[in-house]
């Protein structure tokens, strides 16, 4: 394939300091810039402007406190072309909503082509979880508009394009978004210990339903399992899943971590059996997808990823804490049934990993340029 100038619309995610930092883009970055030209405009991670190269590309991270929003993004990305020399041959943005406009007025700019990839909610209302990128007047306007000025659009599952596809006003495909095979070297499953040892992975806010993770808790301990339930993310509920913790009486089951890198988290997955995924909506799952690839056995809710792969229990369903507690005592009462749910899912994950993303994108991206 010829080499291309690619400029990428991310809202963030590249900022390792604060711990807002998205490694399955550094990974992407970093394949896609080792054939071509990459800059990347970030819109919504720094206050001021500024410049860095991550993974041979340059990432150029506009001011995020832009009065007109997209507007004055494509406009400050394409000052920032002219000044660099940069003519990009096709424009790619991540989420809905800002980065998508403003990657439409970055493709206006130079007449190229726009591919969009819908990467969470954005186009749908959980209102009893007060989640999704419709909820509002002016979030819903951008979100719907941006679903109508691509060229193309992806999604990271097919849980996730099949709820969207008919919202979408131009072609879409899957493309899940995969690890970095060389980081994630896969591992052989735990052994059987006299504890299990679960890794709840993920942020706690209301979408993840972490309180579901708590209920599940109180099922296995009623059930008299031997276990712990390690969580890891940021914690954006103020410490109430600590006091319901508290309350539920299984506080001395289930340590809350906070925020970790990812070399404290992959140290945290050797010793674990299973991960728990409790989310009510995932547009993939990324963290499962590690998870697998380190040998956990993935349990709980069927969206994203997982219901890709046909693993889990629908989000809705009756006594769900009980039944995903039964499957967790099942699969541990039985390490080769464990072993039998990794292993395939182990070779989808290295069939997914952020090469073979980029591997894909690059002969979308050479569809979209011959059209031109």
């Amino acid at each position: 394939m010829s080499r291309q100038r690619i400029a990428l619309i991310l809202p963030g995610g590249l900022d390792r300091a604060s711990g807002r930092y998205i490694p399955v883009f550094e990974s992407l970055i970093t394949a896609l810039a080792e054939h071509h030209e990459v800059v990347t405009y970030l819109t919504m991670q720094d206050a001021q402007p500024r410049e860095e190269r991550v993974g041979g590309a340059r990432v150029v991270s506009l001011a995020s406190n832009r009065t007109l929003g997209p507007l004055a993004h494509a406009l400050d990305a394409r000052k920032d072309c002219l000044n660099k020399g940069f003519v990009p041959d096709l424009v790619h943005s991540f989420w809905l909503g800002s980065p998508t406009l403003t990657g439409y007025g970055l493709a206006r700019a130079f007449r190229t082509p726009l591919i969009a990839s819908v990467c969470g909610g954005e186009l749908i209302h959980l209102p009893e979880l007060a989640y999704g990128g419709l909820r509002g007047l002016r979030g819903r306007a951008r979100v719907r508009l941006s679903a109508r000025v691509a060229n193309r659009y992806t999604a990271g599952s097919n849980f996730l394009l099949a709820g969207v596809r008919e919202q979408l006003g131009a072609p879409a495909s899957v493309l899940p978004l995969g690890i970095d095979a060389g980081y994630w070297q896969h591992r052989e499953p735990a052994g059987q210990a006299t504890q299990c040892n679960i890794l709840y992975l993920a942020s706690l806010n209301a979408v993840k339903q972490p309180s579901l993770m708590l209920a599940v808790a109180a099922q296995l301990k009623e059930q008299c399992l031997p276990f712990r339930i390690t969580c890891i993310g940021v914690d954006t509920l103020a410490g109430e899943m600590q006091r319901l913790a508290h309350d539920t009486g299984v506080s001395g089951q289930v340590e809350f971590l906070g925020y970790r890198d990812m070399d404290d988290i992959r140290l945290h997955m050797e010793d674990q059996h299973f991960i728990l995924q409790t989310s009510r909506f995932e547009a993939q799952g990324i963290a499962i997808m590690e998870g697998v690839s380190q040998g956990l056995c993935p349990v709980g809710t069927r969206v994203g990823w997982l219901a890709d792969q046909g693993v889990g229990l629908p989000p809705d369903s009756p006594g769900l804490a009980q039944g995903i507690a039964n499957e967790i005592v099942r699969y541990w009462d039985d390490p080769a049934l464990r072993h039998s749910r990794v292993q395939p899912l182990q070779t989808v994950v290295k069939a997914q990993n952020s090469k073979a993303t980029a591997t894909a994108l690059q002969e979308i991206y050479s569809g979209l340029s011959s059209n031109r």
